[in-house]
C-alpha cells in the first residue's frame, strides 16, 4: 500500500491462505454429505413423494443399467436425457421464485452479469447527495457564510461477474459456492465554489488545495479504474427446502462470507476523501442466515404466486490500515484560530501508522414480490429493504475519529437502502434443455449512508448438468 511500506493487515493475511481453506472445506462438505445415512433415506422420501404427487416420472435413472462400464459417454448420454427429461416434469419441485434450487444429482453452474452506475449516495438524512461531503471552509466574517466549497463530484461505472457452482445431494438439500468478480472505473471532478473571500484569498481550486495541505490534508487523486477484475467476498452455504407441497414452498439456507474482497487503498480511499477507490468487500468472516417463503394460488390461478425472503448476517472485526497525512503547518493554522476560523476538522494525523479495528455487525436484507408463473415464462415484481448497523470503531486516535465520524466524513454509519426489482425468468428446463436464464434491473427508491446505484441491470444463465 502507498506510503505504508509492506505492512499487511490481519485481514490481508488471513485473504492470502483463505483459498485453500476453502477448497478443503469444500472437500469437507462434500465427503460429509455423500457418507451421511440421513441423506439417503431423505432422498428416498423425497423420490416417492414425487411419484405419489402423480409425477410421470416413470424412468428410474438411478438403475445399473446406466453405470456399467461399457460405452461410458453413450450411457452418460442416455442417462442425461432421461434425468433432463424427468427434471422437465418435475413441476411439484420445481417452481418457485425465492426457495427455487437444484434437484438431486444435478450439478447447477450460474454465471450472473451485473452493469451499473453511481454519481451518489443517500446521507444520513436519506436526501440524494455527493458520495464525498463537500470541503468547506467557514467564513468568520458571515454568521452563515462558508469560505469556499469544494465538492470532489465522484462518479464511477462497473460491472460484476459473479460465478456460483450448486450441487442437489437430494431433492431437498443442496450445497452451493459463489465467487464474485468486479470491475470499476471511477473518477473524481473536483469543482470550486468561491464563496465570500473574508480576509484570505481563495480564489481558485488550486488556492484551496494548497490551504488544505498546509492544513494536513493530501491532494487526492482523481482516477482509478481496476486493471483485471477484482475478487469480491466469496460466500459458501447449504440450502434446505424442508417443506414443499403444490403450494407452499419452505426454505433455509445458512453460509459462510469469507473476507476475500480486495479492500481499497487507504491513501486513495473515497470513503476517506482522498482518491476515488471503494471496497470490493467488507474484509471480514461474517456467517448469515435466511428464510424463504413462497406460495402459489391453487386451481386456475396457480399461475400467480407470492414470495418474501429475510437474510441475516452478522460481521465480526475487521483491520484496515490507516491513511497517511501530512503534517499541518502549525504557523498557518495558529493563524487561522486567532482570525476565527473553525480548525477542529484539520488536527494534526501525521502519526498515524499501523492499523485500526471496524466491527460491522448486523445487516438484515428483506424482500417481498409477486410472480406470475406461466410455465415458460415467469415475471417477478418485488420490493426490497435492507439495513445495516453503525460499525464500531476502535482506533486510538480521537482525531481520526472525529475526522470520519458525523461530524467529518461520515464514513461508517448505519445505512438503509429501499429499492424495486423487476426480473423475468425463461425456465427453459421445462422445454426439456437444462437451462434457465433471467433479466433483471432494480431501483432505488430511499435510503441512508447508502450509495445510489444507476442503471443496474443483471443477466444470468444457469446450466444444469446431471452428474
Amino acid at each position: 500500500m502507498t506510503g505504508i511500506g509492506n505492512q499487511k493487515t490481519s485481514s490481508e493475511r488471513i485473504r492470502s491462505v483463505l483459498p485453500a481453506g476453502i477448497i478443503a472445506a469444500l472437500i469437507f462438505c462434500i465427503a460429509f454429505m455423500s457418507y451421511c445415512p440421513a441423506l439417503a433415506e431423505e432422498s428416498s422420501k423425497d423420490q416417492s413423494a414425487e411419484k405419489s404427487s402423480g409425477s410421470t416420472n416413470d424412468v428410474d435413472i438411478y438403475s445399473d443399467s446406466y453405470g456399467g462400464s461399457k460405452k461410458f459417454f453413450s450411457d452418460y448420454g442416455n442417462y442425461f436425457l432421461a434425468r433432463t427429461k424427468q427434471i422437465s416434469e418435475m413441476d411439484r419441485t420445481m417452481w418457485g421464485v425465492s426457495t427455487w434450487r437444484v434437484p438431486r444429482g444435478v450439478l447447477g453452474l450460474n454465471v450472473d452479469y451485473t452493469f451499473f452506475r453511481f454519481d451518489s449516495r443517500y446521507n444520513s438524512k436519506g436526501k440524494a447527495d455527493d458520495l464525498v461531503p463537500s470541503m468547506r471552509v467557514p467564513n468568520p466574517f458571515e454568521v452563515n457564510g462558508r469560505y469556499s466549497d469544494l465538492k470532489l463530484n465522484a462518479k464511477g461505472h462497473g460491472n460484476e461477474v459473479s460465478t456460483k457452482v450448486s450441487y442437489g445431494f437430494t431433492d431437498s438439500l443442496c450445497f452451493f459456492l459463489e465467487v464474485p468478480f468486479r470491475w470499476e472505473e471511477i473518477w473524481l471532478h473536483p469543482k470550486f465554489y468561491s464563496k465570500t473571500p473574508g480576509g484570505y484569498q481563495i480564489t481558485s481550486q488550486d488556492d484551496l488545495w494548497g490551504i488544505l495541505e498546509l492544513l494536513g490534508r493530501p491532494k487526492p487523486e482523481t482516477y482509478y479504474k481496476t486493471t483485471t477484475y477484482d475478487l469480491g467476498d466469496i460466500q459458501s452455504g447449504v440450502a434446505w427446502n424442508y417443506f414443499r407441497n403444490e403450494y407452499v414452498s419452505l426454505s433455509t439456507i445458512g453460509r459462510m462470507i469469507f473476507p476475500t474482497g480486495r479492500l481499497a487503498d487507504p491513501n486513495e480511499a473515497l470513503m476517506y476523501g482522498l482518491g476515488p477507490q471503494i471496497d470490493e468487500g467488507k474484509g471480514a468472516f461474517a456467517p448469515g442466515i435466511s428464510h424463504a417463503v413462497d406460495v402459489r394460488m391453487p386451481g386456475k390461478a396457480r399461475l400467480l404466486g407470492f414470495a418474501v425472503e429475510v437474510d441475516y448476517a452478522y460481521y465480526f472485526q475487521s483491520a484496515r490500515m490507516y491513511p497517511k497525512f501530512l503534517k499541518p503547518n502549525s504557523d498557518f493554522v495558529r493563524l487561522l484560530s486567532r482570525d476565527g476560523y473553525y480548525t477542529a476538522d484539520f488536527q494534526d494525523m501525521s502519526g498515524l501508522n499501523g492499523e485500526y479495528h471496524v466491527v460491522f455487525g448486523s445487516s438484515l436484507d428483506s424482500r417481498a414480490s409477486i410472480f406470475f408463473d406461466m410455465r415458460y415464462v415467469l415475471f417477478t415484481m418485488g420490493y426490497g429493504f435492507s439495513w445495516a448497523d453503525q460499525p464500531l470503531i476502535n482506533s486510538d486516535s480521537a482525531a481520526f475519529m472525529h475526522y470520519i465520524g458525523k461530524e467529518g466524513l461520515d464514513s461508517f454509519g448505519a445505512s438503509q437502502c429501499q429499492s424495486v426489482l423487476f426480473r423475468i425468468y425463461a425456465p427453459i428446463y421445462r422445454l426439456g434443455i437444462p437451462i434457465r436464464f433471467a433479466l433483471s434491473t432494480e431501483i432505488p427508491l430511499a435510503g441512508k449512508n447508502s450509495r445510489i446505484y444507476k442503471d443496474e441491470y443483471s443477466g444470468s444463465l444457469e446450466l444444469m448438468i446431471p452428474f
